[in-house]
Parts: C-alpha cells; sequence; structure tokens
C-alpha cells in the first residue's frame, strides 16, 4: 500500500529541518567548465558561506569555470544587505573566483541583494558578474563570454 512521500526530518540520507527548509544544490561539471548552484526554500547568509566551502573543496573547481546561481526557488531571505555586504568583502579580491557568474533571481528582492553583492564585492564595473531573471539570458551571456575567449586564442568554430 502506498502511502505517500516520506514524512518527518529525515529524507534520503539527508536531514530536513521542518522550520527551515532548505536545499544548496551545487554540481560542478568539469567536461563544461561550469559549476551551477540551485538554491530552494529559506536562505540565510550561513548558506552562503558552506556552499562557498564546498565549491571550493571540491576536487573538480577550477577558478577558470563559468558558475551560474540560480536562486529563482528561493522561498525567504533570513538575510540583510549588511549580511551580503560581509560575505562580499570576506572574499579575496586577489583570488578569481569564476570566469563569470551569472545570478539568476525572480524577484526584486533576489535582484535587490544581488546588486548589493556585486557592488561591495568589487565587481561593480567587473563585466563578469550579471544578474538575470531567465535562465536563458544568463546562459546566452555564458556562451557570449566562451565566444569571445575562443576568438582571441583563435580556436572557435565557425558559425558557432
Amino acid at each position: 500500500m502506498y502511502v505517500g512521500p516520506p514524512q518527518g526530518p529525515f529524507v534520503g540520507n539527508r536531514i530536513r529541518d521542518p522550520i527551515k527548509f532548505m536545499a544548496i544544490r551545487f554540481r560542478i561539471m568539469p567536461k563544461f567548465r561550469l559549476a551551477l548552484t540551485v538554491i530552494r526554500g529559506r536562505f540565510s547568509v550561513d548558506d552562503l558561506y558552506k556552499q562557498r566551502e564546498a565549491i571550493e573543496s571540491s576536487e573538480s573547481y577550477d577558478p577558470s569555470f563559468d558558475l551560474v546561481f540560480d536562486g529563482r526557488r528561493i522561498s525567504a531571505f533570513d538575510l540583510e544587505g549588511s549580511d551580503i555586504r560581509e560575505f562580499a568583502q570576506s572574499l579575496s579580491p586577489e583570488r578569481k573566483r569564476f570566469a563569470r557568474t551569472a545570478i539568476i533571481v525572480s524577484g526584486d528582492l533576489g535582484y535587490a541583494l544581488s546588486r548589493i553583492f556585486r557592488a561591495t564585492s568589487g565587481r561593480q564595473r567587473d563585466s563578469t558578474l550579471k544578474i538575470f531573471y531567465g535562465s536563458k539570458e544568463a546562459m546566452d551571456w555564458i556562451a557570449e563570454g566562451r565566444r569571445a575567449v575562443a576568438d582571441n586564442r583563435g580556436d572557435w568554430p565557425e558559425g558557432a
């Protein structure tokens, strides 16, 4: 007899907090030179630090990869602009994190917090971080950067 999906704090091999359900999933795809982070549920500044640590400790991490940070499924923000500023300032400016970073948001609050991050991280005038409302635009921008790099090296296929 089927009784539905699992209930309670344990789902699979992860623990789910019934008060603060949040899941960060990241995947590094070396073949595509891409790191993808998807956030669902409530999002806090602690989640930012955990996500950064998880990516940087991955054996597949390479700072020449592009990053797509998809926050369209965030249901609530448990952080403020000051938390974002503190996190951005904790990033070492001399160490390159990713070639290009596309942040995808779904609302005005996510957009505003992303702008605070961009400004505080020293990337305000930098063309390597952009904020988008849709994934197609974000991926087109990532592809555009790759074409420009390949054109400079002379290894981009004609007509691509």
